[in-house]
């Protein structure tokens, strides 16, 4: 529903520099996409102003009333997956060698 509190503090992203280059990039790039989706007019222009718990997809159909959004929402958050995913395992690897004491 949109609440990262869990996943800010929970991994924790605050002030943990391998983290914060994805927590910069994703948004940059799912930012990217919705642009160009809505510069080739893939996507209708927004009419409704959502609430911003609202889950993805149904927030983009909701605002835009237009099933392409939720495809363009779902690929966004699919990309966004994708930027964390390396950082991500990196991160876990670095965990597991402090828990072993290597």
């Amino acid at each position: 529903f949109n609440i990262n509190e869990p996943l800010i503090f929970g991994l924790p992203i605050i002030y943990n520099p391998a983290l914060a280059i994805p927590f910069i990039l994703a948004p940059m790039v799912t930012a990217t996409i919705y642009y160009v989706a809505n510069s080739l007019n893939f996507i209708k222009p927004i009419i409704a102003q959502v609430p911003w718990p609202t889950p993805v997809g149904i927030g983009a159909f909701l605002g835009t009333a237009d099933l392409r959004a939720v495809l363009v929402a779902l690929v966004c958050a699919f990309a966004a997956f994708l930027v964390y995913l390396p950082f991500i395992r990196v991160y876990d690897q670095k965990l597991v060698k402090e828990e072993q004491g290597i």
